[in-house]
Parts: structure tokens; C-alpha cells; sequence
């Protein structure tokens, strides 16, 4: 059955990789008609983004996702004729949309430029191997263009950009500003993998950026409570990291944001309550038949429980 239809009987089977959603929709419903009415306007609206063409994307003007929708379309019927308009007039379009947004963001004094420039042309390698990968759209636009070797260069510079950026962050000294810094050279190493010493700032900056507690031992632990185990193997936030005494000494911390300290005076553990209920149902089961009169009926006897 195709994902846009519905058999008479309302019985729906449906295996569908929503794109646009990134989820897989997996329904197998013998009676739909007893949905609720929220969920079955839900599903339909879910239904309808499964198997749009793109028009309407491209209608608003946003001719990229207008692009990814009618591609996805061809896949799964690669002669849909509304797919394969909208990627006739939307493709061209979107290219041309993201390159010369790209150079603007390039000529202009925006921050990160750079970064955003690097956006847009891997939008357009994205739509390059989206077409590549579906034979149905490779029909209607033979020769995708990609800009992987523009790309090349463009990440240099992005690394450069936010590499830069990142020692304007560390020199603030502060751990917020440090934890911009963090993820700026993070950035930067990622567009060019090993990208001056961004490695080494990265670990710096996380480094800074981290809340250090020093957690102290408990002095009566009577009744047994792992505490080092419960505080030393939480892993709640990136930054903040906990050290005993020793550690901090052995680590020679410069600075120490917080010392934790808990003294656990005992507890009483109250007695359970329980609750109980008893309740009798009767009711009339059939056991068997018997011939009355020629005819077959049925017997009840009446149980309880």
C-alpha cells in the first residue's frame, strides 16, 4: 500500500523514513476510527509531510528544502509529476540562492563569515548526494554541481575565524568566557583537524572553563552509604569535575572553586503501610447447551468471584 492511502476498511500498514522529520514512522493500526480524533489530525499531518512534493516549500521561497522534499518523493515513486516539477524550478534556484548568500556573507564584516560562508556550501554539496542517491532525481537534474573543492579552502579560513575568536574568548579570563572558548576551538578543529594549536587550546579552555570541587570524606559513615561512588561517578555536566584532597594536591590546583562537605546524622526508616481490598463480582457464564424441544440452548450458571 502506498504511504498516501487508506483502505476502505481503515486499516493502515505504513513503513516510511520521514527525511524532514528524521524519525521512522513505524503504524500498524486494524482500527484506525478509534483513534482519537488530535491523534488522527497528528497523523495525517504526519502523513501529508511524508508525501509532499515540495511545493509548498517552494512557494514560500525556500527553494533548499523544496529540493529535499521533491528528491525524497522521486525516491519512493521516482515518475511523481508535481516532484518533479518543483525540483525542475527549485534546484537552479537553491544553488544560486546559497552561493551568492554565501559571497555576501564573504564581502561583508558579519562575524564569522567564514563559518556561515562554509554552511551554505555544504548545503550545496548536501543536495549533490542527495540527487546522486536517487535515481528518480538524477532523471530530472543530470549534472548536479558541488562546490567540494571551494569547500577545501572556505574551512581554512572558518578555522582561522574561529580559531581567532577562541583567544579573544581565553584572554576575558573568565570560566564563561572560557567555555566559549572551549567549543570556538572546538569549531576550528573540526574545519581543519589539527588546525594550529587548537587541540591544545581546546583542553586549556575546558580546562579553565571547568567548576573544580574538592569533596571532602565523610568523617561517620555508619551506615554505609557509597558517597564517593554516588558523587565520583556522576557525569551531569561537561564542566564541573570533582576531586578528593589528595587529587587536588597531587594536581597542584591553583584554584579551587568549592570544597563539599556532608555530614549524615542518620535517618529512621518508617514501617511500610499496607493496604488492602476485597471486592465480589457475579456473573451469568454459559456451560454448555441442551436440547429443548428439538432446538439447541444454551446454559448459564451464575459465578462469582
Amino acid at each position: 500500500m502506498s504511504i498516501c492511502q487508506v483502505s476502505r476498511n481503515h486499516q493502515i500498514s505504513v513503513f516510511s523514513h520521514v527525511s524532514k522529520l528524521g524519525i521512522l514512522l513505524v503504524l500498524a493500526t486494524p482500527m484506525i476510527t478509534r483513534l482519537p480524533s488530535f491523534l488522527l489530525f497528528c497523523l495525517a499531518l504526519l502523513l501529508s509531510g511524508a508525501c509532499s512534493s515540495g511545493k509548498k516549500a517552494f512557494e514560500r521561497g525556500d527553494y533548499y528544502d523544496a529540493v529535499l522534499q521533491a528528491v525524497n518523493r522521486l525516491r519512493q515513486k521516482p515518475d511523481h509529476k508535481k516532484s518533479i516539477e518543483v525540483l525542475q524550478l527549485s534546484y537552479m534556484a537553491a544553488v544560486e540562492y546559497l552561493e551568492n548568500d554565501a559571497q555576501n556573507q564573504i564581502t561583508s564584516n558579519a562575524n564569522f563569515k567564514w563559518r556561515n560562508a562554509v554552511s551554505n556550501y555544504e548545503k550545496i554539496n548536501n543536495l549533490y548526494e542527495q540527487i546522486r542517491t536517487s535515481p528518480g532525481a538524477q532523471k530530472v537534474i543530470t549534472n548536479p554541481v558541488n562546490r567540494y573543492k571551494e569547500l577545501n579552502d572556505l574551512k581554512q579560513k572558518a578555522a582561522a575565524e574561529t580559531y581567532e575568536a577562541g583567544i579573544q574568548y581565553m584572554m576575558k579570563n573568565t570560566r564563561q568566557d572560557a567555555k566559549q572558548a572551549y567549543f570556538l576551538f572546538t569549531e576550528a578543529n573540526g574545519y581543519s583537524p589539527g588546525y594550529r594549536e587548537s587541540i591544545e587550546m581546546r583542553d586549556q579552555a575546558k580546562f579553565d572553563a571547568t567548576l573544580k570541587v574538592v569533596v571532602e570524606p565523610m568523617l561517620d559513615n555508619s551506615y554505609g552509604w557509597d558517597f564517593e561512588s554516588a558523587v565520583f561517578g556522576a557525569r551531569l555536566n561537561e564542566f564541573v569535575k570533582f576531586y578528593t584532597p589528595d587529587q587536588a594536591q597531587r594536581d597542584s590546583l591553583k584554584r579551587i572553586d568549592q570544597f563539599l562537605r556532608i555530614s549524615f546524622n542518620g535517618f529512621q526508616e518508617s514501617r511500610p503501610n499496607i493496604t488492602k481490598r476485597s471486592e465480589s463480582y457475579a456473573d451469568s457464564v454459559k456451560t454448555g447447551e441442551k436440547t429443548v424441544g428439538g432446538q439447541k440452548v444454551p446454559v448459564y450458571h451464575k459465578v462469582s468471584g
